[in-house]
């Protein structure tokens, strides 16, 4: 593994990725989760679905990074 790909694990890990260009901050990325009893955990993998669906790991990045559109809580979003 090479030392940026390490840098990238340890910011997702320690909950510091919010706006870094990865996976997981993409509008693309969907998380995968377990079922745990009655919760869901997520788990270190996901799927990306731009240009085609593929698989990713949240820390990942790629040429079709998109930001995702913060919005305010409790606000739900129609077309």
């Amino acid at each position: 593994m090479n030392p940026e790909t390490v840098e990238r694990m340890r910011l997702f890990y320690l909950k510091k990725h919010q706006g870094a260009p990865m996976c997981v901050n993409c509008r693309h990325f969907h998380q995968h989760y377990i079922r745990d009893g009655k919760r869901h955990l997520p788990v270190d993998c996901g799927h990306c679905v731009e240009p085609r669906l593929k698989v990713r790991e949240p820390w990942d990045i790629c040429e079709h990074f998109t930001p995702r559109e913060a919005s305010a809580p409790g606000t739900v979003q129609r077309k």
